[in-house]
């Protein structure tokens, strides 16, 4: 696990607070063709079932930011893994996207199907069969939103939309009290 590569998926989008991605950083099983720069030369890979279990099962390893096509710096910071678990198609992971004017862009390039990607910043160790190298063991250090993939079948699949809380019942002594004084009460406040 030398050398830290990089490596792009598809995405698509589903429920909760607004600033929370959920998406495939991995499929599993999914041959690709890529590269890996400044080297052009371009070969076959897959990663393979289970090959983040190490990280996963590692407490305090999953510390994953997630930036803007792989910007470096604070800038390009838009969030951070709040969780990283297996399944049998690929590795998933849940991000909260930042309360700022750089994370409320990037929703809306989300939501809007531009910025759909998922690419990894990775490190791992492969076995060559049949000229396609199989990754059985990675890291991932860093997650970007992106505009092209490099695999088909990974991405961002969910923006958890806001859930609207009702509200609690009123105090109906409360409410009487209120109009005795004179005051306005909402008819949505009243039984």
């Amino acid at each position: 696990m030398d050398e830290t590569l990089t490596r792009t998926f598809q995405a698509n989008l589903a429920d909760g607070d607004g600033r929370t991605l959920d998406g495939r950083l991995v499929p599993y099983n999914t041959v690709a063709l890529v590269s890996d720069p400044p080297n052009p030369t371009e070969y076959h890979e897959m990663f393979l079932p289970g090959a983040f279990e190490r990280q996963l099962a590692a407490a305090g390893r999953n510390k994953v930011l997630l930036n803007f096509e792989h910007e470096q710096g604070i800038a390009g910071t838009l969030g951070h893994a709040v969780e990283l678990h297996d399944e049998p198609d690929g590795l998933h992971g849940s991000f909260k996207v930042r309360a700022d004017s750089n994370g409320d862009y990037a929703l809306e390039l989300v939501k809007e199907g531009f910025l759909t990607g998922l690419s990894i910043e990775f490190r791992s160790r492969f076995r060559l069969v049949n000229g396609v190298k199989q990754r059985y063991l990675a890291h991932v250090h860093k997650v970007a939103l992106c505009r092209f993939p490099a695999y088909e079948n990974a991405g961002v699949y969910a923006v958890r939309s806001r859930t609207v809380q009702p509200l609690p019942a009123f105090d109906q002594k409360l409410v009487e009290r209120l109009e005795r004084l004179k005051f306005t009460v909402p008819e949505t406040l009243k039984a």
